[in-house]
Parts: structure tokens; sequence; C-alpha cells
């Protein structure tokens, strides 16, 4: 029998945008976002350079402000987070990663940047937070996928 806990997390989006305007500074570059992620989606955020790609994930780790609409990020209403340490590089390699409370739990996601396309690039499923210190398992993972991707698009 599954844990009504998990049942209804997995109802429930991790990251979602309602009418939301996307700021680039203090020029908006999205307009009436609407957009939801659940557990177990996977998402690819693409267009043209200057199109606000990098703004909605500046925006989903509290570095850029909502400017309008609702947004909410793993139970997290995304108004007033000062929080830096959700979104990291990882010391001495070009793996970050975004840290989330999502039903109690606390999980991490590895990624890395594809510069050449301004796209962030999700390296892992997410794992639980079981430590202060990423398992080194796991970001050679990050690693060995990130390097694949990169021999494949050449």
């Amino acid at each position: 029998m599954e844990d009504k806990t998990l049942q209804k997390t997995k109802n429930e989006p991790l990251v979602s945008f309602r009418s939301a305007d996307i700021l680039n500074g203090e020029n908006t570059v999205i307009y009436g976002l609407d957009m939801e992620v659940f557990p177990g989606d996977f998402v690819y955020i693409v267009g043209k350079v200057g199109t606000g790609k990098t703004s909605i994930i500046r925006t989903m780790i509290g570095e850029n402000p909502l400017q309008k609409g609702f947004g909410q990020v793993c139970g997290h209403r995304l108004v007033g987070i000062k929080d830096k340490e959700i979104f990291k590089k990882l010391e001495g390699s070009e793996i970050w990663e975004f840290r989330a409370l999502h039903g109690g739990n606390c999980y991490r996601l590895l990624s890395f940047w594809d510069t050449r396309t301004e796209t962030l690039i999700v390296a892992t499923h997410g794992m639980v937070k079981k430590s202060q210190k990423t398992p080194k398992r796991e970001i050679a993972k990050a690693e060995s996928i990130r390097k694949r991707y990169f021999d494949d698009n050449k």
C-alpha cells in the first residue's frame, strides 16, 4: 500500500506558474507564463537567445523577483525567497545542485549549463538529501551525463 503523503505529492506540481510575468533585470521578458512540472516530468526549456529561459530558472531559485502572477516551487511561494543556497555550483565541478523541499523531504537535483544554447540540463532524477555533502557517486554520474551530452552535441 502506497503512503498517502507520497501519493498526494505525486499529484502536486513541483513547479507552478500561473499568469506569471518573468523579469530579466528590470525588463519583463515573459508575460503570462502558465507552466506546471510534476514529479517524474522531464522538461526542456528551449528558445532563442534572450527569450527568457534563464530568467525562468532564476525566478525559480529566487534570484529574480516574480513581477506578477503566481509562482511556487516545491511548495514555496516565489515571494521573498532570498536563499542563494537553493541553487549552487559544486566546488571543483561544472555541476550545479538545486535543493528543493517537497512533501517533507529535501531533494537534490544535479544539473549543468549548456552555455551555447543557454539551457540548464537536469542530469539526475533527484535524490533525498541525507547529509550536507553531495554523494560523490551522484556527482560522478552527473559529470558522466554532462560529458556524454557534449560529446553527442558537438
